[in-house]
């Protein structure tokens, strides 16, 4: 039976065939009832509807929700009328359209023709929503529709049974876009009106949902956890999953850890497996069958292999231990294990390992290089041509300080250094990998961020092409220099407050949204800042308690998008442009439904 194309039929004479006109709001409810029973057991729960006086209604459209994993639609039952799915009278011929035959105006008067469509991917999982409609030709009289059944299949406890609004996408019935369908529809007029079409009320309803209780036994699930050679697993974790009907794969259900070499589960009937993660990382995870819990108990008992280890060994680069250096390792499948830094030894250790073949490879950046694992527990030193960035900062005081950093995106690197002023500051940033993209910057006290070639505005930076062509005979790119001797600035001043005292050493940031320069400074013991800029435009902010809070020109805010933007020409200053950032001890409350 094709339900989806009956389906869309059904609704098609319900809504299509008429001109639908909207009724008053009225006190109309449609009631999905609540049963319980043991797993096994066919759980009946009426529908029933409940009309305001005057009401007459020849159809209805509602979406059932229910647990795959824990229910099975089986389809609904004649409560006072006759109700039926028209296969009854429905034939065909294979390779062709069928057709109704078999039925009188008294039985199609008397019958209430429904399709339930319990919706489900193309591989026949229940997505957990049965789309009902239903259309009789005289008025449906009494409160019973009918009962829809669902069997248990396992679960213990009480599951929700909802009542939603169906909505349907279908353009041979009209529905172009996902579209909410009325829930109840009235009886079409005597008469057509002008344009040929017979005038039907719709009407709104509350939609009550009900439940199913499963009274689910418990049976035990245990057994003995040991290592290999019969020492018990004591704090190994063992963790119990139930298998996901629709999405595939394992939920976690319960976790237990093993003592004097044992575990337990008191769980209902249903279908399970077991893994267990040693406390010792030396042995092996385990992972049990899938195996049903039905009318007995079941042990599972486990022996963890020995033979985990932690894989290792020694990069070098050009005879130097090189920070930034990495070792990826993949298994034989050619899925990442991990990445592991070297340390300052240049030595690097994995986790414990399952047996088997593992490919590495060291990571410099953009470079990457194989290398066997013979080789790196021998001790691998890496031939890599590296290069350096050198250059001077003038217009410091002597012992001022200045950050110089370099970075690339192609050449998947970040390299920064701070130096100390004498009358000049003589820089050099060493082994980058070659790229033709690196941003070169310097930052200092009391100055906007400069960027290479003595701009402020990292769009407007020069790129620094770190290449053989670029670099002179010791692999150095020279010249690449800043200065701070005449350098247009602005200044911003204010104090961060919280309950109206000053807050110290909390850090401030102004940051220009058009060309993410951003200078940032702290608060001293008074929570009083200043900050230099370059001239543009910025908003203020602060972080505390993990929360941004941006000056306002009214009050402080925590809405980046109401933030005051202050501009600032060469030589301007704002002042009074204070944070407070007190927080209100208040609680939000409030309600959750369905929607109905």
């Amino acid at each position: 039976m094709n339900n989806t194309k009956k389906f869309s039929v059904c609704l098609a004479v319900l809504l299509l065939s008429c001109f639908m006109v909207f009724g008053t709001a009225t006190a109309n409810t449609l009631t999905v009832g609540s049963d319980s029973g043991d797993v096994g057991y066919t759980a009946t729960l009426p529908i029933t509807m409940s009309l305001d006086q005057g009401v007459e209604v020849g159809g209805v459209a509602f979406t059932l929700g229910y647990d795959p994993d824990i229910f099975e639609f089986v389809g609904l039952e004649q409560e006072t009328k006759a109700i039926s799915d028209a296969s009854e009278y429905y034939t065909t011929t294979t390779g062709e359209a069928g057709t109704y035959t078999g039925y009188t105006a008294e039985v199609v008067g008397d019958t209430l023709f429904y399709q339930a469509n319990d919706l489900a991917d193309p591989d026949g999982n229940k997505f957990g929503r049965v789309a009902v409609a239903a259309a009789s030709a005289r008025a449906l009289t009494g409160t019973r529709l009918f009962k829809a059944k669902f069997r248990i299949k396992g679960g213990d406890g009480t599951y929700p049974i909802e009542l939603l609004k169906t909505i349907i996408e279908n353009p041979d019935a009209g529905y172009d876009a996902p579209t909410f369908i009325p829930v109840l529809v009235g009886m079409p007029a005597a008469y057509s009106n002008a344009q040929g079409y017979y005038p039907t009320p719709v009407y709104t309803a509350s939609l009550e949902g009900g439940s199913i209780t499963v009274h689910a036994p418990e049976y035990t699930i245990s057994g003995s956890v040991t290592y290999q050679g019969g020492t018990q697993a004591n704090g190994s974790v063992v963790e119990l999953q139930k298998p996901m009907a629709a999405a595939g794969g394992y939920w976690y259900v319960d976790e237990t850890t093993v003592r004097n070499g044992t575990y337990s589960f008191s769980e209902p009937a249903g279908s399970y497996r077991l893994v267990v993660h040693p406390y010792d990382p030396m042995y092996l995870e385990a992972t049990s069958d899938p195996f049903d819990l039905t009318a007995t108990n079941v042990t599972v008992d486990f022996t963890l292999a020995s033979g985990a280890e932690r894989k290792n060994g020694t990069v070098t680069v050009n005879g130097q231990v090189l920070r930034g250096v990495r070792v990826k390792v993949f298994d034989a499948d050619g899925n990442l294990v991990g990445i592991y830094p070297v340390n300052d030894q240049g030595y690097f250790e994995t986790q414990p390992l399952a047996p088997g073949d593992y490919t590495y490879y060291a990571v410099y950046g953009n470079q990457e290089q194989a290398i066997t694992e013979t080789e790196l527990t021998a001790g691998y030193d890496w031939d890599l041509t590296l290069y350096s960035i050198a250059g001077t900062v003038k217009g410091l005081d002597s012992g001022d300080k200045v950050l110089i950093e370099a970075g690339s995106r192609t050449g998947k690197m970040l390299k920064s250094e701070v130096f100390t002023a004498g009358s000049a500051v003589e820089y050099t940033i060493a082994n980058l990998v070659p790229a033709d993209d690196y941003i070169v910057s310097a930052t200092t006290a009391n100055n906007p961020v400069q960027y290479y070639s003595n701009v402020t505005d990292i769009t407007q930076a020069t790129k620094v092409v770190v290449s053989a062509s670029t670099a002179d005979e010791y692999s150095v790119v020279t010249g690449i220099d800043f200065d701070f001797t005449s350098v247009d600035t602005a200044t911003i001043t204010g104090r961060v407050v919280k309950n109206s005292s000053g807050v110290a050493d909390i850090g401030v940031y102004a940051l220009n949204p058009g060309t993410y320069a951003i200078v940032s400074q702290l608060t001293d013991s008074a929570g009083n800042y200043t900050l230099t800029v370059a001239p543009g435009s910025y908003e203020v902010f602060v972080y505390s308690g993990g929360k941004a809070f941006y000056y306002n020109a009214t009050e402080t805010t925590q809405q980046e998008s109401q933030a005051t933007i202050l501009t600032l020409g060469a030589g301007g200053e704002k002042s009074s442009i204070d944070i407070d950032i007190t927080e209100c001890d208040c609680t939000l409350s409030g309600n959750v439904t369905y929607e109905r």
